[in-house]
């Protein structure tokens, strides 16, 4: 291992003899600095016997707690001697070491085959309760309940529009009941209809990552000052002091929590594809066409800062999902202001630096301290094809006292709660309603006929 700091724009070189190999692999480990200072990271010189310089290699970058460590390999170079040179800019520095290895294939780490390709997925770091005693959620707004109601009223409007009705029927128990039916029957379930529908303030779980990712990427440039990127990083959400979060997320099942809450379980987490949201992105934004199918330097540190970023903020944001009681509805509106606060994490990339106003610094500081990995380390594989992997380690297990029901986490329900008793109640006044008078134009019919009988031949 080579120990070193590389300072402004100097070079520096290194000669090595290469033996007969299938692989050789070079990895340089940056050590963190603020980004003011920070080195550029570019490919380095590898310059072969014949000194050419050597084809383009397969890169792979991992940021393990703030150290960044890029490995550079290449495939059956020629036998011989090699002079390696790494350059830097003017006004940077910044510590680092190397190591070379060569190896053949099946014999060590040979890094790009150590890639699956398959898909990331979310491990459920920040989903703290049991599944065991959960309770599944639908939605609260209940159309059946609805049409039901509107037909037995158009029904009683066409039966009572030209037959005339006792008053103390009428007023005593058809108005009472219709009256009851309307509001449990028709008002309840459109109200809950309303309040299920993304409201056009709201922002879905995609459009969220979606902005989080544009900021990510401006604050990734190389020309953002450290400061605008530590503020921007740092936000939880992507949200700054005195922005306002509203988020529309749909649950599946509320998962019981020790102390008699609930946690609410989000299935569109666990359907996230992290890498394809996140290369799309640098497709769509990155203005530099790869070359060699190598990325440029900003596309790769916002690839690895995104990575990381999403990755905590959903983190949080799954912690915060708890209620004291299991919701009318599968429909969550999360909805906060979001002031500043401590932030934990890197010095250049912080994390969690903006809180929603209802959680007390002292308990959003706790929920930092037990929320945050123990080891983060995100791996990314640059050449032909690309790709993520992520190692994420959390050892501690959190107090389930700790996490806070905020109350920004606002379930839909219904205008009237136990809906369907207001149905029933309805419907029920209105069949006495109709039994009564049904009896009573009966019994009137059979006095007007034993009445006609009486009097026919008089």
């Amino acid at each position: 291992i080579h120990y070193g700091a590389l300072v402004e724009d100097d070079w520096d070189c290194w000669t090595f003899e290469v033996d007969n190999h299938e692989i050789l692999r070079i990895t340089v480990e940056w050590e963190e600095v603020p980004s003011e200072i920070e080195q550029t990271h570019g490919r380095p010189d590898l310059i072969m016997p014949d000194n050419r310089m050597a084809p383009i290699p397969d890169l792979e970058t991992e940021v393990t707690n703030g150290n960044t460590k890029m490995t550079w390999q290449w495939r059956a170079l020629p036998v011989g001697e090699y002079d390696f040179c790494i350059g830097g800019r003017l006004n940077a520095f910044q510590p680092y070491q190397w190591a070379g290895l060569i190896a053949f294939e099946g014999i060590g780490p040979t890094s790009p085959e150590e890639f699956d390709y398959s898909t990331w997925q979310w491990q459920g770091y920040g989903m703290k309760a049991d599944n065991y005693g959960s309770q599944d959620l639908g939605a609260t707004s209940d159309l059946m309940a609805l049409i039901l109601s509107l037909a037995i009223l158009v029904g009683l409007v066409i039966e009572f529009r030209n037959n005339t009705t006792s008053k103390s029927v009428r007023y005593g128990i058809f108005v009472p009941g219709v009256l009851i039916l309307i509001l449990g029957g028709v008002v309840s379930p459109l109200w809950a209809i309303s309040g299920e529908v993304q409201s056009s303030e709201e922002k879905n779980l995609d459009e969220l990552i979606d902005s989080r990712l544009d900021q990510l990427w401006h604050a990734s440039h190389p020309n953002t000052p450290a400061s605008s990127r530590a503020l921007h990083v740092g936000s939880t959400f992507g949200m700054l002091d005195g922005e306002t979060l509203s988020l529309r997320l749909v649950a599946d099942s509320a998962w019981p929590l020790d102390d008699g809450r609930w946690q609410l379980h989000i299935p569109a987490f666990y359907e996230l594809d992290f890498e394809a949201l996140i290369f799309n992105k640098v497709a769509e934004k990155s203005a530099v066409n790869p070359v060699d199918d190598l990325l440029d330097s900003h596309s790769r540190s916002f690839i690895l800062l995104a990575a990381r970023t999403l990755m905590l903020d959903l983190l949080m944001l799954e912690a915060l999902l708890v209620v004291d009681e299991v919701p009318d509805s599968n429909v969550i509106h999360f909805e906060t202001e979001m002031v500043s606060s401590g932030s934990l994490g890197l010095i250049k990339d912080p994390t969690w630096g903006t809180r929603p106003i209802d959680i007390p610094e002292g308990r959003w500081r706790l929920m930092q301290e037990n929320l945050y990995p123990n080891l983060i380390s995100i791996t990314m594989l640059d050449g032909i094809k690309d790709d993520l992997e992520f190692r994420i380690l959390i050892d501690n297990e959190i107090d389930h006292n700790l996490l806070y029901s905020s109350e920004s986490v606002q379930p839909s329900s219904p205008l009237l709660e136990s809906q369907y008793l207001w149905v029933i109640a309805g419907i029920s006044l209105v069949a006495l309603g109709i039994i009564i008078e049904t009896k009573r134009r009966t019994r009137a019919k059979s006095i007007l006929q034993q009445f006609a009988a009486d009097n026919k031949w008089n």
